[in-house]
């Protein structure tokens, strides 16, 4: 029955759950939609010799994961379910990078072109920021204790490896967020106190 409830109420549910007979992961991951970021909810059952995954959209990369004899750790529950984590945990990853390069040309444009930035812009990126500090603060618990779980259908040295590779990724991931979260709040300061200037000259 929790189960059941788990699965039904993925959105308001993240986490990880071991339960007598099974275990529920209610994963948040990025939904493909280009540029910015936006959160959707994976559900992994893993019960002896079954994993049910559930998602509202397609997920490609799960069907990837499954073809490929050389991604695959093992051909396990595990070894499935750690492959997938490793996947989101690099989605994290690129979506932290595209938003790294856009503080970067807004910090050079603060410096040479001050009254080309609009305040949207800027807003945007705190948007961006705020979605993907809370997908990876929500992943991290997950991969955390599935590195440290070990039951007979989940084996963990099927799998210790990229659990490992999806651990750092979002480690990694996390700072790189704390770290653009000051200079976001630096443009923020910067952009207003430019504002404040142009209106002190008028």
């Amino acid at each position: 029955g929790l189960s059941r409830r788990l699965c039904l109420d993925a959105r308001g549910r993240p986490g990880f759950y071991p339960l007598k007979r099974e275990l529920v992961l209610v994963v948040p991951v990025l939904a493909d939609t280009g540029i910015s970021a936006k959160v959707n909810f994976l559900v992994f059952l893993c019960r002896e010799n079954l994993l049910l995954t559930l998602h509202d959209e397609p997920l490609p990369e799960l069907e990837d994961i499954e073809d490929s004899e050389s991604w695959l750790s093992e051909r396990s529950i595990a070894g499935l379910v750690s492959a997938s984590m490793i996947d989101h945990s690099l989605e994290c990853l690129r979506h932290t990078k595209g938003l790294r390069y856009s503080v970067d040309a807004l910090e050079g444009r603060m410096d040479l072109e001050p009254d080309t930035i609009e305040a949207e812009e800027i807003l945007e990126g705190r948007s961006e920021l705020v979605t993907l500090g809370s997908l990876v603060s929500d992943q991290l618990p997950i991969v955390q204790a599935l590195s440290k779980i070990d039951r007979p259908f989940f084996r963990l040295e099927d799998a210790r490896e990229y659990m490992g590779c999806a651990l750092v990724n979002l480690q990694a991931a996390d700072g790189s967020l704390t770290w653009l979260d000051q200079r976001i709040e630096s443009l923020r300061s910067a952009f207003q106190m430019h504002a404040q200037d142009k209106t002190n000259r008028r």
